[in-house]
């Protein structure tokens, strides 16, 4: 049994490396304060202010990166062994996909768990804890998909992993998987003429999609596109590299990206002014538009009224969640796990709507949301340095932001 939420999938960029030696395996203290958050169907991490991750719930392919495939409960994660870590680094930032975990440290990729199909990004059958990926380029952010991973490089390049069946790894080919590093093609975009368009500051990656967004607010995305979620009007099933931008037309002049999340099969952005648009599956109202079309190709505007604007979002397998610019939490989409937070499990909802705070301490506000990508549930890390979480994992389901970890 796996217990995820006492503590997919996206993006994680470094949150600040801590000192010190690289400790053996410990059980976290019951108050653990977490400054970053990754989850997936099967597990989550965190990593707190000194640069130390901990894991919980299933390790049957050793995700949690404790040297062992023993599970770890809510009640009592597990610190990821830093064997493997050049000296004099720490974690700074951790993505989770489905039975695998990557981690950054030093501006090195390390990654554990599951590697049939490449997602731990090497030749080896699998570690139960952190192995340094192939290659020797170094990050400033990874990515986790379903089956797949990605990381934006020091020379702002992307390089991807992993399952490879739509296109997701941008390498111009559709393949079963690939174990080493693959850098996305770009080839299109240069002939095209756009001057820097290649020049990538971020990455997010889906299901069996990625996106990525330039240094000058374009964003881009391959893969599967069975949904829209390329945001192209292409007409293809899935392209295997980037090629056209997203559509931005219905952006208001002069306003560009400047965040991408990616979820199952929909992808949102955040602009520069604090406005957020989704595209892709809408069959379950994820998109937050008042539509019942199942799909958009085009990027479509989230409204929560006229004074709110966002300043985080977050995409989960069929839901979305967006944290406004006064900290306060908004989910919609699939309900089916209570992913929502607002006390019920019932079916989905094509309009935001607040997820409650009523377990939250006076005060308290959200910094951070997480949803997993290939998961019911997500979690919020606040400015007191609290976690919640709510929604289903197997075992456990919260309909409300719940608290885990409390510091005194």
């Amino acid at each position: 049994m796996s217990l995820l939420l006492g503590a997919c999938g996206g993006t994680s960029t470094p949150s600040g490396p801590g000192p010190g030696p690289s400790p053996s395996p410990t059980t976290a203290p019951a108050k653990l304060e977490l400054i970053e958050i990754a989850e997936s169907e099967t597990h989550a991490c965190g990593i707190t202010a000194d640069g130390r991750a901990f894991c919980w719930g299933s390790n049957d392919d050793g995700q949690l990166g404790t040297g062992t495939t023993i599970a770890q409960t809510t009640a009592a994660p597990a610190e990821v062994v830093r064997d493997a870590l050049e000296a004099g680094t720490s974690f700074e930032a951790i993505v989770t996909g489905v039975s695998f975990t990557c981690g950054l440290a030093g501006a090195k990729a390390y990654c554990w768990g599951k590697n049939d199909l490449g997602q731990s990004g090497s030749t080896d059958a699998g570690s139960n804890k952190p192995a340094a990926i192939a290659g020797n380029e170094h990050f400033q952010s990874l990515a986790a998909g379903y089956g797949h991973a990605c990381g934006v490089s020091d020379q702002n390049e992307i390089w991807c992993w992993g399952r490879n069946e739509a296109g997701q790894l941008g390498r111009g080919a559709v393949s079963p998987f690939e174990r080493a590093p693959q850098k996305i093609d770009v080839a299109l975009l240069e002939t095209g003429g756009v001057s820097g368009v290649a020049t990538f500051v971020q990455v997010t990656a889906g299901e069996v999609h990625t996106c990525g967004l330039t240094s000058d607010g374009r964003p881009f995305c391959w893969g599967s596109d069975a949904a829209g979620q390329l945001g192209v009007s292409a007409g293809d099933d899935s392209i295997a590299r980037p090629k056209d931008p997203v559509d931005s037309t219905g952006l208001d002049r002069g306003d560009t990206f400047v965040e991408l999340a990616a979820g199952g099969r929909h992808t949102c952005g955040l602009t520069e002014a604090g406005a957020a648009y989704c595209w892709g599956d809408n069959a379950s109202g994820q998109l937050g538009i008042d539509s019942v079309e199942p799909s958009a190709q085009q990027p479509n505007r989230i409204r929560i009224g006229d004074a709110k604007f966002f300043a985080q979002l977050t995409a989960g397998g069929a839901h979305t969640c967006g944290l406004t610019t006064a900290s306060v939490a908004f989910c919609w989409g699939s309900n089916s796990g209570g992913q929502l937070g607002n006390g019920t499990k019932v079916g989905s909802t094509r309009t935001p709507g607040e997820v409650l705070k009523s377990k939250m301490v006076a005060g308290d506000v959200f910094v951070r949301l997480v949803a997993a990508v290939g998961g019911d549930y997500g979690c919020g890390l606040t400015a007191k340095g609290h976690t919640f979480c709510w929604g289903s994992a197997p075992g456990l389901t919260r309909l409300e932001p719940t608290p885990v970890f409390l510091k005194p």
